[in-house]
Parts: C-alpha cells; structure tokens; sequence
C-alpha cells in the first residue's frame, strides 16, 4: 500500500495514501487527528520562525515533496527568507481555517449565548480531532491563537478577507505592532502584488 510520509519532528508517521483524501472529506477520525498533530507542530515551527527572527522579508512556497525527518518549513535566519514545502499545504490550511472558524464562533457563544446558541451546543465548539473546547479559553487565550492562526491563513491565502479583519480588529485594540502588521503585508505583497487585501489592510 502506498504511504503518505508526515513530518512530525522526531520522523515521520505513515498514513495510508487513501487518508490523504480525508484532508477534504473528514470522515476517520483517528486519521484526521493524525493530519491535525502535524498541522499543529508546522503551525508552531513556522510562528517560531517570526518570533526568532522579526527580520523575515520573504516568504514563499517551495514546490516540494515530503522527504523523510526534515520539516517543511524552510527558515534562513542569516537572510531573513521563510519558505513552506508545498507537499502539507493542503492539511495545513483546512486545519488552521477550521480551528479559526472553531474559534469565532466559540467568542459568540461566549459573549451572546442566550440568544444565538442553546444550552448543549458546546460539542459543536470541541474539535474533535483534538478535543479543544475553545469555549473554555479566556478571550485572551482566544485571541493569541487566532493571532497565530491568521497570520498562517494569510500566508497561505492572502485573498482571506475574515482572516485580515481579524487582525485589523485586534491592531485597533491595541494588540498587534504596527511594524509587525507591515512586515505581513510586505511578504504578502512581495509574493502576490496584485493582493487588494494587503493593501487595503496596510491604509
């Protein structure tokens, strides 16, 4: 049976070539936290790479496949360049879109439970790949990993209008630094110049 190979830091774990369609079509649990764990470890290798290095002036996406024990995530301190192997994609985005969705709503049914949502609808709130209640985050704890999460998203999908908001939203209230929101946009522009969101989002 052919294998799909996913770095997860220490090597790789095989998942069934047949778990690569369920990226799309969640339908195995067990797989789909597999998918999540990896999503989690390159989400937080490339957070890391911004909070080691507030230089980075580019990023891009490497047309690659997965190769064994290496991470996806392509760093370069000394010059600054960020890159993704284009092989997790996929997996990534539909994990980070996901868990941002999973987190806004999870904010409105904490500020206005009584008359958008009923009593037992905390399940749907709970990823069920990870078993994270977002619910019973502090705002505080809400915002951090949306922070993360959209900066993730606009990388990878510039054009993601609620994902910009967000950060718009959290820089009027004072938490996010002007000069980290311009070094976003700088890479986003720098990759796709034609972005109308980075810059409408930098004026």
């Amino acid at each position: 049976m052919q294998c799909v190979q996913l770095w997860l830091g220490k090597g790789y774990k095989q998942l069934s070539s047949s778990s690569a369609a369920l990226v799309k079509t969640p339908q195995n649990s067990r797989s789909m936290s597999e998918f999540a764990e990896v999503a989690e470890k390159i989400i937080q290798n490339i957070n890391s790479a911004f909070e080691k290095d507030d230089s980075i002036d580019e990023f891009d996406i490497v047309p690659r496949e997965s190769r064994a024990n290496r991470s996806p995530v392509i760093h370069h301190h000394h010059e600054h360049k960020l890159a993704l192997e284009s092989w997790c994609l996929g997996f990534v985005y539909t994990h980070s879109f996901r868990n941002f969705t999973l987190l806004r709503a999870a904010s409105v049914h904490n500020s206005n439970t009584s008359e958008v949502f009923h009593s037992d609808s905390n399940e749907f709130f709970t990823h069920k790949n990870n078993n994270v209640d977002y619910t019973q985050f502090t705002e505080c704890e809400r915002r951090e990993r949306s922070l993360q999460l959209t900066r993730i998203l606009i990388l990878l999908n510039p054009d993601l209008t609620a994902a910009w908001n967000f950060r718009r939203d959290a820089f009027r209230h004072g938490h996010l630094k002007l000069k980290d929101e311009l070094q976003l946009v700088t890479l986003v522009t720098t990759r796709k110049p034609k972005c109308s969101e980075g810059f409408y989002y930098r004026r």
